[in-house]
């Protein structure tokens, strides 16, 4: 015969909250999961199969930049089945332009997502070799640093804009990766102008747009600045559908575009953006 004991005087009853059911304990595990997906090490990468050399440094760079990069959200939206896009996203520090693509193609079963990167990068040691294995589009506006290095520009930069060339890639049913911030931006509240170079691709190619976002969780709400080493997380956006493509695009309609793509971009950092920002 079970007892019944009847609570002191004195002390409140306990109150337990109601059991949940099994199917909503999953649907919480599965919205806190997809809301934080930690990024993982890599299965395997049948894009690389004929690759070996890309495929080991697909998996070495992830492994390096698992500390670095805390969480990964919204990769259904940039899948290869999905291609082709133009990413669009936030730059705030040096690692990303090497974290970002390794990271990507590795979520992509290795099939390459094509970033547009200026041509000096090419020249640090260990970078030019990732962003050649990564199929990166060298942009050829800029100067070396030091200037007597600029004779090596046609190198890395064919004649062709870089721009041409990302059409052209887009055109064979590859996907394309641009920072229209142009350069790093360390603020960590404000995004710069940036170029509308993106909406302008994407138009006229007639692909859509996918944003994505860059955040620092760990940052002081105080900080002045981003560094390098502050570690982040990505919030990968849906899909912007863009118009049939047409021979000309007017400036009128690549600037509205481009104030979509940075109002998106700043939704998904954290940051605000104005049309007056300045350019860097």
């Amino acid at each position: 015969m079970r007892r019944t004991v009847a609570p002191q005087v004195g002390r409140p009853i306990p109150s337990f909250p109601p059991r949940r059911s099994a199917s909503s304990v999953l649907a919480v595990t599965t919205r806190a999961l997809s809301a934080h997906r930690a990024w993982h090490t890599p299965g395997p990468l049948p894009h690389l199969r004929d690759d070996v050399l890309s495929r080991w440094v697909v998996r070495l760079v992830t492994r390096l930049g698992r500390r670095q990069v805390l969480a990964v959200d919204g990769l259904e939206h940039v899948t290869p089945e999905n291609d082709p896009f133009v990413l669009v996203g936030n730059h705030n520090q040096r690692l990303e332009a090497v974290l970002l693509p390794a990271i990507l193609i590795a979520m992509r079963e290795g099939k390459r997502l094509h970033f547009l990167a200026d041509w000096p990068m090419m020249l640090i040691p260990g970078v030019g070799f990732l962003y050649r294995r990564g199929g990166v589009i060298p942009v050829g506006n800029k100067s070396a640093r030091f200037k007597f290095l600029d004779v090596l520009r046609p190198l890395y930069c064919p004649r062709e804009p870089a721009l041409q060339r990302a059409k052209q890639t887009l055109r064979r049913g590859a996907s394309i990766g641009i920072f229209p911030e142009t350069t790093i931006n360390r603020d960590p509240r404000r995004l710069l102008r940036g170029r509308p170079s993106a909406a302008r691709l994407a138009l006229e190619a007639g692909v859509p747009i996918v944003p994505f976002g860059i955040r620092f969780p760990e940052l002081p709400a105080d900080a002045a600045r981003i560094s390098d080493r502050d570690r982040l997380t990505i919030t990968i956006g849906e899909p912007i559908e863009t118009p049939p493509p047409t021979p000309r695009v007017s400036v009128a309609t690549v600037r509205a575009w481009h104030a979509r793509i940075m109002t998106d971009i700043a939704r998904l950092s954290g940051k605000s953006w104005s049309p007056d920002a300045p350019r860097s």
